[in-house]
């Protein structure tokens, strides 16, 4: 985009302004275009402070999602629905993909962990709570990531 700003001269000091109206009358002035375009650098730091706060947010996010799931494994234990050894169980399989989005608020990769991970035949049970993260962290994705 091109902008124009204007060039006089008063005595020894010359002067630059963007509004043709300060220049004071009977002084000749000189109109000089310039580009107001961002340099390559500049859009691309632009652009990675951008991403830089996105994903400040996601993390606080994160930092939410692993407290609701937290909170739940607890009360199912302390509830007892759970045996604490369940509880640390799905902990162990699910725990790091949190982490993922609770230290880095990284929703794809820990999406993308998560269902890569295999759950024990005997650890079977925690299939239902992996299936819930992912949905948890697919409707995330959907509603927060650009396609």
């Amino acid at each position: 985009m091109m902008a124009v700003k204007y060039k006089y001269q008063i005595g020894n000091s010359i002067i630059e302004t963007s509004d043709l109206a300060t220049i004071p009358n009977g002084v000749q002035y000189e109109a000089i275009e310039y580009s107001t375009a961002l340099s390559a650098e500049e859009i691309t730091q632009n652009y990675l402070t951008a991403i830089k706060s996105k994903y400040e947010k996601y993390k606080a996010d994160g930092i939410v999602a692993y407290e609701d799931f937290r909170a739940r494994i607890v009360f199912k234990v302390r509830t007892g629905q759970l045996s604490q050894a369940q509880g640390v169980t799905i902990k162990r399989y699910l725990g790091p993909s949190y982490d993922e989005i609770n230290t880095n608020g990284d929703w794809v990769t820990a999406k993308a962990f998560l269902s890569e991970t295999i759950i024990a035949e005997n650890d079977a049970f925690v299939e239902d709570y992996k299936s819930e993260a992912l949905q948890i962290m697919a409707d995330y994705i959907i509603q927060n990531f650009p396609q």
